[in-house]
Order: C-alpha cells, then sequence, then structure tokens
C-alpha cells in the first residue's frame, strides 16, 4: 500500500526546497520550481517560488525574465511584509547595473528614495546601500550620506558571495563622490594609500 500523497503546499514547499538546493550546486532548476508554482496557486508561498524563479532566470542570463517574476513576487507583498524589504534589495541589486532594467530599478526605488528625503529611510543594509548611492549621485550633502552609509555597513559589511561585495561597492562609491571615505576607512586606511 502506498502512502498518501502529500498535500500540494507540503509538496511545492519540498519542491522549492529541492530547486533552492539545485541552485546551490549550480544544477538547473526551473523544472521543480515550475510545478511548485502550478501546486501553490495563488497561496502565500507563491511568493518564493517566484522569487526563485526570478534568481533562476537571471543566473541563466535571462534578466527580463528575472525581474518579471521578482516583480510579480513584489507585487505580492504589501510595504510593512518582513520579505518585502530583502526582496526589493535583491530586485534592486540585480535590475540597477543592466542597461534594458534599470527604469524598472528606479521606478522601484523612486519610494524608497521619496520616504528617506521625509525622515523615513529603509532598516534594511542593502536598501541604504542603494539609497546612499543614488542620493550621492542626486548631489546630497555628505551630511545626509555619511550616517546612512554608517547604518548600511554597522552590522555587516556589505560583502558576500552572491553578490560579489556590490553592496559595499555602492556604499564606497557614494562616499566616493561625496568625498568622505574617511568616514567608511577611517584616515589610516587613506593615509596609507589603501583606496
Amino acid at each position: 500500500m502506498r502512502p498518501p500523497a502529500a498535500p500540494p503546499a507540503a509538496r511545492a514547499g519540498l519542491l522549492l526546497d529541492l530547486a533552492d538546493a539545485e541552485m546551490q550546486c549550480g544544477r538547473p532548476a526551473a523544472e521543480h520550481i515550475d510545478e511548485a508554482l502550478a501546486l501553490l496557486g495563488e497561496s502565500a508561498d507563491r511568493t518564493r517560488a517566484l522569487t526563485a524563479l526570478g534568481g533562476l532566470r537571471f543566473t541563466l542570463g535571462e534578466h527580463r525574465a528575472g525581474a518579471e517574476a521578482m516583480d510579480q513576487a513584489l507585487a505580492r507583498l504589501t510595504p510593512d511584509d518582513p520579505a518585502m524589504a530583502p526582496l526589493l534589495a535583491d530586485y534592486l541589486t540585480l535590475t540597477t547595473f543592466r542597461t534594458a532594467l534599470h527604469p524598472l530599478a528606479e521606478q522601484r526605488l523612486r519610494p524608497v528614495v521619496a520616504a528617506a528625503r521625509q525622515g523615513r529611510p529603509p532598516e534594511h543594509p542593502a536598501l541604504l546601500a542603494h539609497l546612499v548611492l543614488r542620493l550621492a549621485f542626486a548631489a546630497e550633502p555628505a551630511a545626509r550620506l555619511r550616517p546612512l552609509a554608517e547604518r548600511a555597513t554597522a552590522a555587516d559589511p556589505l560583502i558576500d558571495a552572491a553578490t560579489h561585495g556590490i553592496l559595499m561597492g555602492m556604499v564606497v562609491q557614494a562616499l566616493c563622490c561625496a568625498d568622505e571615505l574617511q568616514a567608511l576607512f577611517g584616515t589610516a586606511a587613506i593615509d596609507k594609500n589603501v583606496f
């Protein structure tokens, strides 16, 4: 006698875990993600599946398809959802420096910039990194950039294998724009020509 089949949501969760493991090993995972999406319907785990699909599409060089999947995932979240900030940060990191997708990044970052200018900057370090760079390009004063850069890097240097340190690079570039590298690295590093 065969054991009963797992409920669709449980099976979808297992498929997403399998897809995540496959992507970590550099193996194709689209089939498992697509199967999970079909099982999930409109459940909350659909956001996770769309996020996984978006990441996979970006990895495969299908940037437009990756952005579309991540857009769908973002559209499912409310601004106060705990999953919103990390997903938005990933989306911005993947779209900001691709010419064809840059307008999408600008559109998603615009409310973050507006909120920051009204005294409500994001808490998420990666979103702060994106914000600091955008504000630096908009010639915001160093006095505004410095505390945001410090907050972005306070708990974590923003260097990880997935993004190859691009977030720290954004903070460094922003401080370079404002002649504020000392704020991040200290006078000794600058004096020793580390940078």
